[in-house]
C-alpha cells in the first residue's frame, strides 16, 4: 500500500524523527507580538 512504500522511503532516507515534521502543534499564548507555546519548556516569537 502507499502508506507502506512512503515508510519504506522515509527509513532509506535516514536522519532524525524531527527532520521529517512540517507541522507543529501549539498554543497562541500571545498575538502581539505573535508567541506560541510548542510545549511545556519552548516558546516561539515572531520579531516584531
Amino acid at each position: 500500500m502507499a502508506g507502506e512504500q512512503l515508510l519504506g522511503m522515509i527509513g532509506s532516507r535516514g536522519g532524525k524523527a524531527n527532520e521529517y515534521a512540517d507541522l507543529v502543534y501549539g498554543k497562541v499564548i500571545s498575538t502581539a507580538p505573535l508567541s506560541v507555546q510548542l510545549d511545556n519548556k519552548w516558546c516561539c516569537q515572531r520579531p516584531c
